[in-house]
């Protein structure tokens, strides 16, 4: 079995988890609900205009500040949408999940031995 079959396999566990389960049932419940999709959609949309002006350097330092402000106002209110809710949360969740994993292919890959897996999963909670 090659190294991207087996990348395959554990990207399908990996969505056979609890997290992977819920995230895959939030996007579900999300993909129905217009009310959601219009709150997220107004967050991502302000979200994208905010990134261009920081990356094109036509806001200034006072005005990126004003700007986040409104948009962690219009995320607020989108989270208000408790489809939104469960959605940004399960993401959240699947997203720690997905970068333990990496975490612990990184350091395994690398050998690193201080800060790898050392075999005795008492001590580290980057696997559960």
């Amino acid at each position: 079995m090659s190294v991207y079959e087996k990348a395959r396999e554990l990207g399908e566990m990996i969505l056979e988890t609890k997290e992977g389960k819920r995230l895959y049932d939030a996007r579900f419940i999300y993909q129905g609900d217009d009310d959601a999709k219009k709150a997220l959609t107004e967050y991502m949309q302000y979200r994208n205009i905010l990134q261009e002006k920081v990356h094109d350097g036509s806001v200034s330092e006072e005005q990126l500040q004003e700007e986040i402000g409104k948009l962690n106002k219009i995320a607020e209110k989108a989270k208000e949408n408790k489809v939104v809710s469960e959605l940004m949360e399960a993401e959240d969740e699947f997203n720690k999940l997905v970068n333990s994993v990496l975490g612990i292919l990184k350091d395994t890959v690398l050998k690193d031995e201080e800060g790898g897996c050392s075999g005795n999963c008492s001590s580290c909670g980057g696997c559960h």
